[in-house]
């Protein structure tokens, strides 16, 4: 918890949606917060876990208010992961 935020990360390894089985999904989750909606930018990375300079990077910029998801389904393809070493 940071300034009185909490976040969930929800990844979903087979996809979510549109891209069940073709992507990895990954949202980000306002837990809790303040009562207004307000814009909040983050950035989500996946790094491969032996080269540490492979990183796959996602910034957003979103509204948000508590219970809220935003994220991407289609954050990077399940057959590039597994090719890949992810």
């Amino acid at each position: 918890m940071t300034n009185g935020l909490s976040w969930k990360l929800k990844v979903y390894p087979n996809g979510n949606g549109n891209a069940k089985k073709t992507y990895l999904s990954v949202f980000l989750e306002m837990v809790k917060g303040h009562k207004e909606q307000s814009k909040y930018e983050y950035r989500i990375d996946m790094i491969h876990p032996w080269d540490r300079e492979l990183i796959v990077s996602w910034e957003y910029s979103s509204d948000f208010e508590v219970g809220e998801c935003w994220g991407y389904n289609w954050f990077y393809r399940i057959e590039g992961i597994i090719e890949e070493g992810f």
